[in-house]
């Protein structure tokens, strides 16, 4: 591959890419995140250095700075490695020794460390939300506080004043806490962790117990009638398709928002999908069965030596979650969740996600379709990939299970075409 300032600013593959002109130079692309290392075999060991993010440092940058530490010999490299490192302890050093570690010292060291250590890309989705909720609600409160001197108390002041925004609750909390179960474990801190939700701090938040809200879905009885509603309205963008193929592989949005082409195997039917571009990535690679109407449907628009996202915007890069979550919306229809209308007293619009995961489930085991007598819950939940607790271990794709799942997967796209006059 050539690499030209252009061609990397459109290249949204997740992976590892050499340089061609420059030796141990690589760009990393996780996510929407993209970053520059350099790596080095000394002395039979690997040694990666980050060179920075994708945004603030150009390829030429990259170059110029690679060129470098490959003109060092090797005694040079590892005294360069070694002041970097003697350096980076010594920044540390300096924070814990001052006495005056503030909490946002700490959350500010701890995102660096996140990076440093490739948990995270600069800039990525979790290095954003992690940030705009320190911002928001955590640094506000407890921000300017020596970290020594933050209590429970302090950190339940961080919950009580958003107690109605129970996810937004939940990060927070656990962010704090990861901040300061990080600060102990390198030595920034001695006190116990204010933010640990099975000490003090469980006494102190409020008693009042959140009312559980799902993300909206559909009915299954209305949801031939949203997917036709959708195909017919947005089925020729690139937003509209990138929502049927979510709805028809039960998937999330961000991971058919990063679909390629060369992950479709069209022969064998099937997508299979990395283990980065899946939100639980720990529970390994998926290969999702695509049955002939979505095959034929994909075959309807895909290019000539197709290459690359299948859902690009207009500069070729991935689609935003906006812009295919919105459709629902957009489709001029006052779709409801009634469910979750009847539990919350209130009008709630069902999402993307709630139609293609939720809805599906609901679908899998639907009795009124015969579906509950039809379908294993196991396989559901394995099309869902979630983590089945018993002796599948998700490591044999190609047995039983896969069969089962390629019949419901089947059924399933059968089921949100039904209402369309043509199959695609």
């Amino acid at each position: 591959m050539k690499f030209t300032q252009r061609s990397l600013e459109a290249l949204v593959t997740p992976g590892k890419f050499p340089d061609p002109v420059t030796p141990n130079l690589f760009l990393r692309i996780r996510g929407t995140g993209k970053s520059w290392y350099y790596r080095r075999m000394i002395d039979k060991r690997r040694v990666d250095i980050g060179l920075g993010a994708f945004k603030r440092v150009n390829l030429s940058a990259a170059r110029a700075e690679a060129s470098t530490l490959n003109g060092m010999n090797n005694s040079e490299f590892r005294q360069f490695v070694e002041d970097r490192k003697k350096k980076r302890s010594e920044s540390v050093d300096q924070c814990r020794h001052a006495e005056q570690l503030t909490f946002r010292d700490a959350a500010k060291m701890f995102a660096d460390w996140n990076i440093e250590v490739g948990n995270w890309q600069e800039l990525d989705k979790a290095h954003r939300v992690f940030n705009g909720r320190m911002r928001m609600y955590v640094l506000p409160v407890i921000g300017d506080c020596i970290l020594d001197e933050v209590t429970p108390a302090l950190v339940a002041s961080i919950a009580q004043p958003i107690w109605h925004m129970p996810d937004t609750v939940d990060r927070c909390l656990r962010f704090t806490r990861q901040v300061f179960n990080w600060s102990i474990a390198k030595n920034l801190t001695s006190i116990s962790n204010p933010a640990d939700r099975t000490g003090p701090l469980q006494y102190l938040l409020p008693q009042e117990r959140h009312v559980t809200k799902n993300r909206g879905a559909i009915s299954v009885a209305e949801l031939p009638s949203l997917f036709r509603c959708i195909y017919d309205r947005f089925g020729n963008t690139a937003s509209g398709r990138c929502f049927l193929f979510s709805v028809l592989t039960a998937t999330r949005s961000g991971t058919a928002r990063l679909a390629t082409w060369e992950q479709i195997d069209f022969e064998r039917r099937e997508w299979l999908i990395p283990p980065e571009q899946l939100k639980m990535s720990e529970n390994g690679s998926l290969i999702v069965p695509l049955p002939d109407i979505v095959i034929d449907w994909l075959a309807s628009f895909r290019p000539d030596n197709a290459s690359g996202l299948i859902f690009q915007n207009r500069l070729g890069r991935a689609l935003s979650d906006s812009m295919v979550s919105r459709l629902i919306k957009d489709s001029g229809e006052n779709w409801i969740d009634s469910s979750q209308t009847a539990k919350l007293g209130e009008p709630v619009r069902p999402t993307l996600h709630g139609v293609a995961r939720a809805t599906f489930r609901t679908w899998a085991q639907d009795d009124s379709l015969g579906n509950d007598k039809r379908f294993d819950p196991r396989i559901a939940e394995l099309c869902l990939h979630h983590k089945v607790k018993d002796i599948y271990n998700g490591a044999y794709e190609r047995n039983e299970h896969f069969k089962r799942r390629r019949e419901m997967m089947t059924e399933w796209a059968a089921y949100c075409f039904s209402e369309l006059n043509r199959n695609v």
